[in-house]
């Protein structure tokens, strides 16, 4: 058996001229925390998505941790998602100390069955969390549709859905809430990164109270032109906002990036498709490259 003598990475990301340039101006303005490249990286994905609201951390986690934290999400509440899932989600519904309930995965699509979760929802159900697997759209019609009739809030784990559509809308654009990651190996990256995209003006604000310290006006807006230094501590929060100097390689990176990593994607699916037909769980290949295929059409 060959071993290679270079590392083989899971995911490389595209980082070019533009990116190396948007991330020097950064660090020659002075400013590389929280401020005006975050605000415009939030903006960009309220349009990319159709949400009202979008705020930026330093990571998926971060996200799913204040937005189950501001939901008064905790022991005795039961949280719905797939059963093929990362450790992140279910840490952070643990650690408020409520209970994952896990719903079995459609074998077709490898997101969550829709038709089983309404025999898992209960009377401590509060939040119905699917994940949009490897960036493939789980069934928000079935799921959004269930969440009305029981009351419950749906969180989309968006972490691989940036460019992700399902019946026309974004990722993100359902009128709930959702959270994308940026890490490297994700379709776009910040190095790491998160985002939260809601519509809730009321919620929002809470989220970015959680944010960064409980404190009412970030470093932008105490020490920016025309900032006032002074704030006050509304309640007790966490250290988990971006700064602009993760925020400008974002920034640098759609849809060229996105582009680039669809069209790398492709050239490893078409071989692989054709390779295993035939074998069982073919269906996985064409899957794949289908998907890709539909998304680089748009």
């Amino acid at each position: 058996m060959k071993i290679r003598k270079k590392f083989l990475p899971f995911s490389k990301p595209s980082i070019g001229k533009d990116e190396i340039k948007k991330v020097t101006t950064c660090l020659k303005s002075g400013w590389i925390t929280t401020g005006a490249l975050c605000k415009e990286f939030e903006d960009n994905f309220c349009k990319l998505t159709g949400s009202q609201q979008a705020i930026s951390l330093n990571s998926a986690t971060a996200g799913m941790h204040i937005t189950l934290s501001a939901l008064n999400i905790g022991p005795g509440d039961e949280i719905i998602t797939p059963s093929m899932t990362f450790a992140s989600t279910i840490n952070m519904i643990a650690l408020r100390g409520a209970t994952p309930v896990f719903v079995d995965i459609d074998y077709g699509t490898l997101n969550i069955n829709p038709d089983l979760i309404e025999t898992r929802i209960t009377k401590k159900t509060k939040a119905i969390i699917p994940i949009h697997f490897a960036g493939a759209p789980a069934d928000m019609d079935k799921i959004n549709n269930l969440a009305r009739q029981y009351n419950l809030t749906v969180i989309e784990d968006a972490a691989h859905a940036v460019g992700t559509y399902y019946k026309g809308i974004h990722a993100g654009g359902f009128g709930r809430i959702a959270i994308f990651s940026f890490h490297p190996i994700k379709n776009i990256t910040t190095g790491e990164g998160g985002m939260i995209t809601l519509n809730d003006a009321e919620l929002e604000k809470h989220l970015r109270l959680l944010r960064f310290h409980g404190i009412e006006r970030d470093a932008w807006k105490r020490y920016g032109k025309g900032g006032n230094p002074s704030y006050d501590i509304a309640e007790p929060g966490y250290k988990y906002n971006m700064p602009d100097i993760l925020a400008a390689l974002g920034l640098a990176q759609p849809p060229f990036a996105l582009r680039i990593w669809l069209i790398a994607s492709l050239r490893v699916a078409i071989p692989l498709r054709a390779s295993l037909k035939g074998v069982p769980g073919y269906w996985l290949a064409a899957f794949v490259k289908d998907a890709l295929e539909l998304v680089l059409a748009r």
